[in-house]
């Protein structure tokens, strides 16, 4: 809308405070130009403004919180405190819109992806190093030359790393990060750089040794196809994050190899990726997560009415097999932005093999 307007209140700025914290932004022209909010205000007068804009109109749209610990949230809160300034006031929630907004990434935004992720293939590389000198390095080893890497970036993580060898592998967010590499490993590292608020996630597995053995090497293959597969396979204008873990699942379990679950039942190898395929990636390494479908939680299929991905979404493809009694785990991950015609890999090279 024409008359439409954005404001940013922030608290004034603090010169004792700053003594201990650095330079903050406050309201002012500073600010404004920083951000490219039009205004931003002064704090103080946060609730004297939505009171006057409550009097012309009671509708008032919130990113609304849900859930068991929806009471205890800021947002619950701060709705509270709206409530109390103007009872009348009806609350909508925009949650949905906000998240379809943030799906299509501008230039801007797909570059600082990119730069995330070339910082996060610097510290696959360098984690990969480590691993190459064989048995007898630690998990964190691994893990301190995969950060040292980001900081001589000028980056940081956008999750705690996971280096997980071994049966550590088979574990999804394994964070410990403290066992010894041993010969016949494989390591899974999945780990993210963060790159002006934009977030990388990439997944690699390694062995300890340099070699797979017969049954690490056709869990590898697998999930190394299944992820080619995907990517081939992928259709514009139709595909969601739902209908590709759909697609992945199913080429598993299409697949002659076999595992046994915890009860010692013969299982087709989808049984052993308990997650989603993939998920949205942005300002968030889980984008949009809870505002939209296609995380990687395990949500029915039958509650998929997410629109397909346009055009300019940036996601992840992260197959992965998971063999706990066996000691095996396998996760390949790369990051992707859509185009018109199909799907484009970002950042520099960093092959499966």
């Amino acid at each position: 809308r024409a008359d439409a307007r954005e404001v940013l209140f922030l608290p004034a700025r603090n010169p004792v405070t700053e003594a201990w914290t650095g330079s903050k932004l406050g309201p002012g022209s500073e600010a404004e130009q920083t951000t490219g909010v039009a205004i931003v205000a002064d704090a103080e007068r946060f609730e004297s403004a939505v009171t006057m804009w409550l009097r012309r109109s009671p509708v008032c749209g919130v990113i609304a919180p849900y859930g068991e610990n929806a009471l205890q949230s800021r947002q619950y809160r701060l709705m509270q405190r709206i409530g109390a300034l103007a009872p009348i006031v009806q609350f909508r929630d925009v949650s949905l819109a906000v998240a379809r907004l943030q799906t299509v990434k501008s230039p801007e935004e797909v570059a600082y992806l990119q730069r995330a992720v070339a910082v996060t293939v610097a510290g696959q590389r360098a984690a990969q190093a480590v691993i190459a000198n064989g048995a007898g390095r630690s998990e964190f080893g691994v893990e301190a030359a995969l950060m040292a890497a980001f900081r001589g970036h000028g980056a940081r993580a956008a999750f705690p790393p996971i280096v997980g060898a071994g049966r550590n592998g088979t574990v999804l967010h394994y964070e410990a990060n403290e066992q010894t590499l041993q010969t016949g490993d494989l390591v899974v590292v999945d780990i993210g750089a963060r790159v002006g608020h934009y977030n990388g996630d990439l997944t690699r597995t390694y062995a300890v040794d340099g070699s797979l053995n017969a049954r690490q090497a056709e869990i590898y293959a697998l999930v190394s196809q299944a992820h080619a597969h995907l990517v081939v396979s992928y259709q514009p204008g139709t595909d969601t994050l739902f209908s590709l873990d759909a697609r992945c699942k199913a080429f598993l379990r299409a697949s002659p190899l076999r595992a046994r679950d915890a009860e010692g039942i013969e299982r087709t190898m989808d049984v052993f990726m308990p997650h989603r395929v993939g998920h949205h990636l942005g300002l968030e390494v889980h984008d949009l997560s809870g505002l939209i479908g296609g995380g990687v939680l395990d949500i029915p299929d039958d509650l998929d009415q997410s629109p397909p991905l346009p055009p300019g979404s940036v996601f992840t493809l992260e197959p992965g097999v998971y063999l706990a009694d066996e000691g095996i785990g396998v996760r390949l991950e790369d990051n992707y932005l859509a185009t018109e015609t199909g799907l484009e890999r970002l950042g520099p090279p960093l092959p499966f093999d």
